[in-house]
């Protein structure tokens, strides 16, 4: 579909990365006082919120029109309608679906499309199902020790350089999930019930989900991942009759897993 309002090449707007919270200003006023009149009568309809931030919704009109929207944090990528305008480089339904979102943004949680499983991905998953979690973590931390290869791509995907501070903050936050208030002078010392540890750790778990659905991909992971480490590095110690530790890694490497496959 290429419509007339698409950002085009030969538009003025193409060489112009207008921002969400101001695109109004690089605009006619005539086409943003339409639009604004299209999002007020509430014409706006099926919005979808897809990886890793693409928008599309139907706008009533003299037709229902197909709208789309790219967004890289706030900026407009690009944008395309359906609709036959072509007096300018962006019409009034694009402009009503922009103001919507801008208003809405945090209200819509992330669609996060996957695509169809292989036979060879249906086979592991298959398999890992009677992998132990802690045999798991045991073979991904001595492989990523003895392959550099694979192991500057767990440090690449998950460990991203821009959320260095996250890390630094999580770790610190999540090592103390691992601790109990002790009856001794020393304060703090490390508990053995894996129970209580596993209590701790859930607020970071769902934390990570709710990031999720904010579109805040790697800091969710770089939570995950935190959890995973802390857990495997002392988890011989630990006794999970109950599984409940095992039972928090298994759902951060759920949402690892999640990240990956739809990243890739």
């Amino acid at each position: 579909m290429y419509a007339n309002n698409t950002k085009r090449e030969d538009s003025f707007l193409y060489h112009l990365t207008m921002k969400l919270y101001d695109f109004d200003k690089h605009i006619p006023n005539s086409i943003y006082l339409r639009g604004k009149e299209y999002y007020a009568d509430d014409l706006i309809e099926d919005v979808e919120h897809k990886y890793p931030d693409s928008w599309s919704a139907q706008i009533e009109g003299t037709n229902l029109y197909q709208v789309e929207i790219e967004l890289n944090g706030d900026d407009i990528v690009s944008w395309n309608c359906d609709c036959p305008y072509d007096y300018g480089d962006i019409c009034k339904h694009v402009v009503a679906f922009l103001l919507y979102i801008r208003d809405n943004r945090k209200e819509h949680s992330l669609t996060m499309e996957v695509s169809p499983s292989t036979p060879q991905q249906n086979q592991i998953a298959e398999l890992l199902k009677y992998v132990e979690t802690k045999e798991l973590i045991a073979f991904l931390s001595q492989y990523a020790g003895e392959h550099n290869d694979f192991y500057q791509v767990l440090e690449s995907r998950f460990h991203p350089q821009k959320n260095t501070g996250f890390l630094k903050n999580y770790a610190k936050d999540i090592q103390k999930c691992f601790k109990v208030r002790g009856s001794s002078y020393d304060g703090y010392r490390y508990s053995s019930e894996a129970e209580d540890i596993a209590k701790n750790l859930y607020p970071f778990i769902e934390k990570a989900k709710f990031l999720i659905g904010q579109h805040c991909l790697e800091e969710a992971a770089t939570i995950s991942l935190q959890i995973i480490k802390d857990i495997g590095d002392d988890y011989e110690e630990y006794e999970d009759d109950d599984g409940s530790l095992g039972n928090v890694c298994q759902e951060a490497l759920e949402i690892l897993t999640g990240i990956i496959e739809n990243d890739a």
